[in-house]
Formats: C-alpha cells, sequence, structure tokens
C-alpha cells in the first residue's frame, strides 16, 4: 500500500511515542528518528525547522546512551537547521538546548574551553528568555531573584524554557566544573539550580 510521506511520518511519530522511553530500544529509537527526518525531507525540504526537532531527539538519543561524537554531531545538524529558520516559533527555546547539549557533548570529550563558552551562551540566552516570562524569578515584571551565572538536554524536552531551562544549564555547567575538579564552582551551579527550581514549586499552584 503506498504512503505520501506525509501519511508515513504520521506512522512513524506513532512509533516514536511508543518507544519513547524504554532504555532497551534505542537502536529502534534512532531508527524512527531516522525515518522521521526522511519522510520531513521528502515531505519539504533539507531545511524544513521540523528537522531541528528530528536531529534534536535524535542527539538526546545518542546521549542518553553515551555515543558522544554522534550525540554532537546531531547538535551540529539541529543548530545548522534552526539558525535557516530564526522565524519559527520555537527556534529561540531550540537555540538554548542545543547550545546545552552541545556543551554536554564538549564537556564528556574533554573539550573543557569550548564546553564554557557554549554553555555561558547557553545561560545567556535562556536568562533573557526567562527574563520575558511573567512571573519568572529573572523576569524584570517579577520584583527581584537572583540572576543566574554560567548550564540537561539528556532528556528530549525541547519545549522547556525560562527557569526550566536555566536551572539545566546550570546543572551542564556544574558537570564541566566537576570534570575539571573545580568543585567549589560545581556546587554553586547546583545550588542556584536547585534555588531556580525551589522558586518553581512555591509557584505552582496547590490543588
Amino acid at each position: 500500500m503506498f504512503l505520501t510521506p506525509e501519511e508515513r511520518k504520521t506512522q512513524v511519530a506513532e512509533r516514536i511515542a511508543a518507544l519513547d522511553g524504554r532504555d532497551d530500544n534505542h537502536e529502534e529509537l534512532i531508527k524512527a528518528w531516522v525515518e522521521y527526518g526522511a519522510c520531513i525531507r521528502m515531505e519539504h525540504s533539507d531545511t524544513h525547522p521540523e528537522l531541528v526537532r528530528a536531529h534534536f531527539n535524535l542527539a538526546t538519543t545518542y546521549l542518553r546512551h553515551k555515543y558522544i561524537p554522534q550525540a554532537l554531531a546531531h547538535f551540529k545538524a539541529a543548530e545548522a537547521v534552526n539558525e535557516a529558520n530564526t522565524d519559527a516559533p520555537d527556534a529561540a527555546v531550540f537555540r538554548c538546548r542545543i547550545l546545552e547539549g552541545m556543551g554536554i557533548c564538549e564537556t564528556r570529550l574533554a573539550h573543557y574551553a569550548v564546553a564554557n563558552a557554549l554553555l555561558l551562551r547557553a545561560e545567556m540566552l535562556c536568562l533573557q528568555k526567562a527574563a520575558e516570562s511573567p512571573g519568572s524569578p529573572h523576569s524584570s515584571n517579577s520584583g527581584g531573584g537572583k540572576g543566574g551565572g554560567g548550564g540537561t538536554a539528556g532528556g528530549a524536552d525541547e519545549e522547556e524554557g525560562g527557569d526550566t531551562a536555566v536551572a539545566s544549564v546550570l546543572v551542564a555547567l556544574s558537570e564541566l566544573h566537576s570534570a575539571q575538579a573545580h568543585y567549589e564552582e560545581a556546587v554553586d551551579c547546583l545550588l542556584r539550580a536547585w534555588e531556580i527550581k525551589e522558586v518553581e514549586l512555591r509557584l505552582i499552584p496547590k490543588a
């Protein structure tokens, strides 16, 4: 039975949903995301914004299973497509998370200077986005709160933004500092991430 690229993509998306979160099936999940990306290319083009999501999820799947060079390659591919679609609604969110993911990969490859530059850029962008979110402790409209300092893209939750993304980058920065035996800085980043999460928990309405 002939399927159009759009119909095939829908089928693959259902397969991805069934496989996601099952650590015993990461090879099948990788194959599914590769097929999903191929459907996007056939239906649209090599620079369609949906490819950002495909590359990002391939990267985070590889990263979860410690295939670091492969993860880094897909983060870079996601960045290239994202830069070609700067007007896309989620381009800014992806930009932060892609930089964070690249920083984590470079940390694990012991490219510490490169990782530091990437994570600091990610933190700056995440702080800017958080400042635009009403009610955020980093928001100019929120009445205060601490600003962050220096960065998990291990998951595929690319929808995250605001303070959650800032905390995630701080955790990545903590890993970078710890890898270099800069334990005081590592603890400082974790404490700041914890403070952000505590504020978020207090802001969640009680049932």
